[in-house]
């Protein structure tokens, strides 16, 4: 073979090398970022996915039609019916009315906050009270701290459970004299929400309570002027209450 072919020869086989070399280079180099694409789109479905998640721990369903974010102050008013099982709380068998027929009514007030998904802690204050006729009447007065634990929290209507403490205070007026008692408080019971927009729930509740009262004053009037005195007692009653209202979540 002649020197100017073998030349020929070679300077071909060295470009055909090195052709063969980029290619190799460029079918790496797409494989490298296949892969990157591959990594970046898969780190961004999950970053979707956490985002998501945690946008859906912190909204709830509000009458099956969409979802909202937890909102985390409530205030309320409700209208409340209750009955005392015992009024001979003063320590005195001539204090108080024997019984009361009829049930006490009034209203009652709310206020709390949400801890969480599912826990309120809330001021509750409630009057009751009724006429007997003769300038008799009775009057009681709670004021509760409560703590509440919801259920269904995902959905437009969502039971709960509530139990408080707190302080009581009772005023029973008759003609010539007037009795009151003050003790502490307790109560345990249940009911429901059902939201009527993503503001505004309906409150339903029963609950019952318990009172230790722990200490009496009297004020008497007469023809010879006003006296008064107090003492200690421990006396005891309950009551069963039912209340109705609205809430509004801000």
């Amino acid at each position: 073979m002649k020197p100017q072919r073998i030349g020929l020869l070679s300077i071909w086989f060295v470009l055909a090398c090195m052709a063969a070399g980029a290619a190799v280079a460029e079918a790496a180099a797409a494989t490298v970022a296949e892969t990157t694409a591959v990594a970046e789109t898969t780190a961004a479905a999950k970053t979707t996915a956490v985002a998501e998640t945690t946008a859906a721990a912190d909204t709830t369903v509000v009458s099956g039609v969409a979802d909202r974010p937890l909102r985390r102050w409530l205030a309320g008013v409700r209208v409340v019916s209750s009955r005392l099982d015992d009024y001979q709380i003063f320590g005195r068998e001539d204090a108080g009315p024997r019984s009361v027929a009829d049930a006490d009514h009034g209203l009652a007030l709310h206020l709390g906050y949400r801890f969480g998904r599912r826990f309120l802690l809330q001021l509750d204050t409630s009057l009751v009270g009724q006429e007997l006729g003769d300038a008799t009447s009775t009057a009681r007065v709670n004021l509760m701290f409560t703590g509440t634990v919801l259920f269904r929290v995902a959905h437009a209507w969502q039971p709960y459970v509530v139990g408080g403490l707190g302080t009581s205070g009772i005023h029973y007026q008759e003609p010539g004299q007037r009795y009151r008692a003050l003790g502490v408080a307790a109560e345990f019971g249940g009911g429901f929400f059902v939201f009527l927009s993503n503001l505004v729930a309906l409150d339903v509740e029963v609950t019952g309570n318990v009172f230790n009262w722990k200490r009496v004053d009297l004020r008497s009037e007469s023809i010879f002027g006003v006296t008064e005195e107090d003492w200690s007692v421990r006396t005891s009653s309950a009551a069963v209450k039912f209340a109705i209202g609205l809430t509004l979540w801000f």
